[in-house]
């Protein structure tokens, strides 16, 4: 199989839907949490901030696909980071990784981040960071990542 990654930057296409799709089966198979039921206006706010971020630039969506679908996805953005920014040592995220389980194990997953942090690196990011699922941390490592320890705390308004 040849496995190559593009990017897109817009939303009204079938690469973008399909990674729409990936998301959900992402979230289902990590959390067993199906959006549609819990959020059901999840899928236009997901256009709504990609729109925005594909517009400014800080954000792309990375494609595998194959003649006749796409058979894996992810994000990749630029975090609007003060210290990055006064540093030049600009921060990059990967997210919504996902293959589709019949074409897992064939270097796709791979071929996404690779191509993910090339577009990353291109404007600035000298640190690509993403949030691991569960299962996924060898992955990760074998591609360079390596857990960062990081003190974070969060205030959720009641």
């Amino acid at each position: 199989m040849r496995v190559r990654a593009s990017v897109v930057t817009s939303v009204g296409t079938v690469a973008f839907r399909s990674a729409l799709e990936h998301r959900r089966a992402l979230i289902l198979e990590a959390e067993d949490v199906d959006w549609d039921q819990i959020h059901p206006d999840w899928r236009g706010r997901y256009e709504s901030y990609y729109r925005r971020s594909f517009r400014s630039g800080a954000a792309a969506l990375i494609v595998c696909d194959l003649p006749s679908k796409y058979v894996g996805s992810c994000f990749a953005s630029v975090q609007d980071d003060f210290r990055g920014f006064v540093l030049g040592e600009g921060t990059g995220y990967v997210n919504g990784v996902y293959v589709l389980p019949d074409f897992r194990r064939n270097q796709i997953g791979s071929a996404l981040i690779a191509t993910a942090i090339k577009w990353l690196n291109a404007r600035g990011c000298r640190l690509v960071r993403l949030y691991a699922a569960n299962g996924s941390t060898a992955f990760y490592r074998r591609l360079g990542f390596e857990a960062i320890p990081v003190l974070e705390y969060g205030y959720h308004q009641q």
